[in-house]
């Protein structure tokens, strides 16, 4: 029996996620909106974004700033509905937040002998594939990248991602290794301060996704990235 393997998010409506996340959409709201950061990617952005708890959102309190979040849950950057790539429209953007990937290694393979669609997300070298593309696009357009790094998912982590350890490392090296290709493009490992042993609660309920708390930590490791914003 084939067991088939859910998309990087919980496809349930926002009235059933768990109520215990406050709503800080009025205090996001209030930043001014200077239009410089876009997020794109997939749930690892896109989670609580309804309660404007996502990792932009956190980034933009932290700035002073608003960020644009464009990331949706269950994403891939191949193929599906709102795509990863097609998230992204050019604009006055000074930086873009990027995430993919995982998606596709989970879905379509499993994260099970995924070697063939690695390469086809990123090459060994990181000169081509679908995020090297995209990262191309974005410099092109003059804009700054921060591309993310998966964190480690714990034992019994939802969905099968605890099964894909080893495929968003392989990935995460070579996303590490097409960034240092690139002018404008930096590599963000969010393993730096999401870890399963040391930060348990950083991942929500399912272990798969960040907490609220688990979201500020990462937005606070952006932050050191980012310039500060310079709008009125």
């Amino acid at each position: 029996m084939t067991h088939r393997r859910l998309p990087l998010a919980l496809l349930l409506p926002a009235a059933l996620l768990p109520a215990c996340v406050p709503d800080l959409c009025p205090e996001v709201d209030a930043l001014p909106d200077l239009g410089d950061v876009l997020a794109i990617g997939d749930s690892i952005q896109a989670w609580n974004k309804h309660r404007c708890q996502g990792v932009p959102d956190h980034v933009g309190l932290l700035r002073g700033a608003r960020v644009e979040n464009a990331a949706i849950s269950g994403t891939k950057l191949l193929s599906g509905g709102n795509a990863i790539p097609g998230q992204y429209q050019p604009g006055d953007w000074t930086t873009v937040l990027v995430d993919g990937g995982a998606n596709d290694l989970n879905d379509d393979c499993g994260c099970n002998e995924c070697a063939y669609m690695t390469d086809v997300l990123v090459s060994q070298d990181g000169s081509g594939g679908a995020m090297p593309d995209l990262l191309d696009t974005i410099t092109a357009d003059g804009a700054d990248v921060l591309l993310l790094g998966y964190y480690r998912f714990p034992d019994g982590a939802a969905y099968g991602f605890d099964q894909c350890g080893d495929e968003l490392s392989v990935l995460n090296a070579r996303y590490q290794t097409a960034a240092a290709l690139r002018e404008g493009v930096t590599f963000v490992d969010l393993g730096q301060v999401v870890q399963p042993d040391v930060t348990p609660q950083y991942y929500d309920f399912d272990s798969v996704h960040p907490s609220a708390e688990g979201a500020e930590a990462m937005a606070a490791l952006l932050l050191q990235f980012l310039d500060e914003p310079s709008g009125n």
